[in-house]
């Protein structure tokens, strides 16, 4: 676990925080996976995952973000990935 992942796992918790109530919150260890951040748990009963993997080949990470469930409300996730993907370009791109 580095410095940048923390930063990202504390940025994700906080937002998703912001726009209900969030539970089961966790990180997923991926055996195999050392470039994978994966983020579990459940905002307002809807389980909702947060992926952001570095290529290791490429200059190039990709991020996504998942909701499922009875109780989804896609607006929750309003302006996360856009926030997501401007910290990582902020920390990422020289």
């Amino acid at each position: 676990q580095n410095e940048l992942a923390e930063e990202i796992e504390v940025f994700v918790r906080d937002r998703l925080s912001e726009r209900g109530e969030l539970t089961d919150w966790k990180r997923i260890e991926v055996a195999g996976e050392p470039a994978l951040l994966l983020l579990e748990g459940r905002l307002d009963g809807a389980a909702v995952s947060v992926g952001v993997r570095n290529s290791g080949t490429e200059a190039k990470t990709s991020a996504s973000i998942r909701m499922s469930g009875e109780s989804v409300d896609g607006n929750n996730l309003d302006g996360l990935a856009v926030a997501l993907s401007t910290l990582l370009a902020q920390r990422l791109i020289p």
